[in-house]
């Protein structure tokens, strides 16, 4: 049984991708002169180009660098040709576990973030139910779970976390709105919805099925 998925490949790709084209640079990793100042404190060209690459992950999609993860060439080249280092450099940074982790844990200072824990999951978990309650589709809820962590300055853990807590809250806010629904009606309406789906011999079919075929056949043109 395959596993449940709140985004289309699509879907998973604008939220969670790393940039890549010319648009998402332009907008998500141009580096302002702040950041360019504190890079220029990082030592050495595959420092400064690493520790940019970091920062800019951190901003968008917002997990920052993660182990064994190599960022799009275009990313590189646009972060090198700003801090006007060779693009190359990456090779020698990519190398450096430790110096990547301190650099992580400088970003994040910088930035006001935090790296996401279990004490987290309820408050994220209300972040997807609110965002379901007015919206079903999966990226609108992904999204919002993703801007209110930023908003509280989480880091968050990973792609495969949002999406749970995403059908996580999904479920929820579905299971609240049934509830809503169900506890305007009389007894003798609900009876009337606990009887559908039972076959009427009359119809060869429960009224639930023949009512929901009657409705796909109406918009269709008659044959002559």
């Amino acid at each position: 049984m395959s596993r449940r998925q709140l985004l289309t490949a699509d879907e998973h790709a604008r939220l969670f991708g790393m940039p890549s084209d010319p648009e998402t640079l332009i907008r998500h990793c141009t580096l302002s002169p702040a950041d360019l100042d504190w890079l220029a404190g990082r030592r050495g060209a595959a420092n400064r180009l690493g520790a940019a690459v970091q920062l800019c992950l951190l901003r968008h999609p917002g997990f920052g660098l993660r182990a064994e993860e190599d960022p799009p060439e275009s990313l590189m080249a646009w972060l090198a040709r700003q801090l006007d280092v060779p693009a190359a450099a990456w090779a020698d940074y990519a190398r450096r576990d430790q110096t990547r982790r301190e650099h992580a844990r400088a970003l994040a200072l910088r930035l006001g973030l935090r790296a996401f824990t279990r004490a987290d999951l309820p408050f994220a978990l209300s972040l997807a139910e609110a965002a379901a309650w007015g919206e079903d589709r999966g990226e609108p809820i992904a999204a919002a779970i993703m801007a209110g962590l930023r908003g509280a300055g989480i880091i968050p853990s990973s792609p495969r976390t949002v999406e749970r807590l995403g059908l996580a809250g999904r479920a929820r806010a579905r299971k609240r709105a049934a509830v809503t629904l169900v506890d305007g009606l009389t007894p003798a309406q609900l009876e009337r919805i606990d009887a559908l789906p039972a076959n009427d011999p009359q119809l060869r079919s429960s009224r639930l099925h023949y009512g929901s075929a009657i409705s796909w056949l109406r918009p269709l043109p008659l044959q002559a």
